[in-house]
């Protein structure tokens, strides 16, 4: 048998740092439950963490895939964490951290029980302590996304340019939060998205960082809707739920 730990909660909230904390603590992997995370060309605006930042621990995506071959579904996704789960207690793993918010594969747990079948199963839901700090989080996050931070560094600015160049990407890109808010907001002001790159990208990164915290906040608050609709139907399962402030 395995036991299961699901770290829920709004983006921006400290997810990652968490289930960096317990695979260090109990040297057991991550899962992200994550469906944009599979795109490794969306890294930066997507939130992946660094290889600084995971601190040598082992974390696995649902897959790897260029944008253009698609963002997969909830029910895919969920299918993947069950072959992985599969995989890695075959491998003599008895403990797997499962970290994610995402709204579509969270609704897709709740109508199938077959994950976590064979289980023991822990959730904990963090949520934010102060609204204001939670928004200058959120708000710190997207200038990093954007290099305020490491103006040597890639952004996810570079990201959307580089993608642009094929458009069959395009239409994957603007389903994305973040990014979507950013070709908008290149339409509405006649701009090519290459424009985007590099030196001239500081001239908008106000407009473009207070577009992509918009949305993420919007995000936030839908997914703490779904939070508040699953929490209960987990407990009903008879999981151990607990909530966490930060």
């Amino acid at each position: 048998m395995i036991s299961l730990h699901l770290i829920l909660g709004p983006t921006g909230v400290g997810k990652t740092s968490r289930s960096v904390a317990l695979a260090l603590r109990h040297e057991t992997p991550v899962l992200v439950l994550d469906r944009v995370q599979c795109h490794p060309q969306l890294a930066i605006g997507s939130g992946r963490p660094t290889q600084v930042e995971l601190q040598d621990t082992v974390r696995y995506y649902l897959t790897e895939r260029p944008l253009h071959h698609g963002v997969i579904t909830a029910a895919d996704a969920v299918d993947r964490l069950i072959h992985h789960r599969k995989m890695i207690h075959d491998s003599g793993v008895d403990r797997l951290i499962l970290e994610g918010g995402s709204i579509s594969i969270l609704a897709e747990l709740l109508t199938r029980t077959d994950w976590y079948e064979d289980a023991t199963m822990a959730v904990e839901c963090w949520l934010e302590a102060s609204a204001s700090a939670y928004e200058a989080r959120v708000t710190e996050r997207v200038e990093h996304m954007l290099g305020y931070s490491d103006h040597s560094g890639r952004t996810m600015l570079d990201e959307l340019a580089e993608l642009w160049l094929h458009p069959e990407a395009r239409p994957r890109l603007h389903s994305i939060a973040g990014y979507r808010e950013v070709i908008d907001l290149c339409a509405a002001e006649g701009l090519d998205p290459m424009y985007l790159r590099g030196l001239a990208a500081r001239l908008r990164r106000t407009q473009c960082a207070t577009a992509i915290t918009s949305a993420h906040l919007d995000y936030a608050r839908r997914q703490r809707l779904a939070l508040a609709t699953a929490l209960p139907e987990l407990v009903q399962r008879g999981f151990e739920v607990t909530l966490c402030e930060i």
